[in-house]
């Protein structure tokens, strides 16, 4: 006996056979017939291949173009692949797929030095550089505006720069990155067109004077060795600035500059302003006044000795 109804094979769904249909049929509409095709992974390739032996690629690509040029069918088009690339059984099955490439050790390593060779390339384009950057700069502007972030990274950085491991590994990267002459170029380029900003120049010696600051009041072992240090190359700085300071001042434009910024009146109250500040300091002005008691009684003693 002839069935009326059967099981669509795609949509599994129940559909009346009409009576003119075949007895071997297996979907209920085109659309169900047309989609079990498009799954079939041999059909797929050889579309493919029959389109790309009887399309020209310019012909192709000028036509996918002027359909982007379209808001509605762009926006269309966008939809339809949102709701397919969000759904569960797509998302399952690009995790399976992707599971099945990656745990081939060829693919790993050609899909690896692919992505690395069109990297290089890209980056190689200055247009293409300053986008990305700029991309980067702005994305690292707004994650650092959320205090919860800002806080999570930066406990991250102090845990992992204060193991000892950490730092070594730190130094050994840094030293075998500018092992280069091409890196140390372009770090010194790089360096130099940051502190030619007179923002970041500021910025950078604020950030510096603080820190130093912070470190000598805090730290001291810090302390200790600064001063040791200070104390070591004592003569050597000396003589070194003094050199310096003869060939500087022998030069008459530099004398000149050097007067007439020592004798301007902006100068000059800057200088009052901050000798006042000093001498309203108690500390200042006692230990001061202890130098030069110390000085008045060595040349005492020496005016004796004689």
């Amino acid at each position: 006996m002839k069935p009326t109804h059967k099981e669509c094979r795609w949509c599994h769904e129940w559909f009346e056979l009409p009576r003119d249909a075949r007895p071997r049929r297996r979907f209920c509409s085109v659309s169900c017939w047309a989609k079990y095709r498009s799954s079939q992974p041999k059909w797929r390739k050889e579309q493919s291949a029959r389109a790309r032996a009887h399309a020209d690629p310019e012909v192709m690509a000028e036509r996918s173009r002027e359909m982007w040029r379209n808001p509605e069918t762009r926006a269309h088009l966008s939809e339809k692949v949102r709701e397919r690339t969000n759904s569960k059984e797509h998302l399952a099955h690009m995790a399976e797929h992707n599971e099945r490439l990656w745990s081939d050790e060829e693919f790993r390593r050609r899909h690896s030095k692919r992505m690395s060779e069109r990297a290089s390339k890209q980056w190689q384009d200055p247009t293409f550089r300053e986008k990305k950057s700029a991309q980067v700069r702005e994305q690292s502007k707004q994650r650092w505006t959320d205090p919860e972030y800002k806080e999570r990274v930066s406990r991250a950085i102090r845990i992992a720069k204060a193991g000892t491991l950490s730092k070594r590994r730190q130094k050994e990267i840094a030293r075998e990155r500018m092992s280069t002459p091409q890196a140390q170029a372009r770090s010194r380029e790089i360096m130099k067109n940051q502190w030619a900003d007179p923002e970041f120049r500021a910025r950078r010696s604020k950030l510096s004077s603080e820190l130093a600051r912070r470190r000598w009041q805090e730290d001291p072992e810090y302390r200790k060795r600064q001063i040791a240090t200070l104390r070591k190359n004592a003569r050597a700085n000396s003589m070194r600035m003094r050199q310096l300071n003869k060939q500087r001042w022998a030069d008459p434009e530099y004398r000149a500059k050097m007067k007439a910024a020592s004798n301007s009146p902006e100068r000059k109250a800057a200088a009052a302003a901050e000798n006042k500040r000093r001498w309203a300091d108690p500390k200042y002005k006692a230990r001061v006044a202890k130098r030069i008691s110390m000085a008045r009684k060595r040349r005492h003693d020496q005016h004796q000795s004689r």
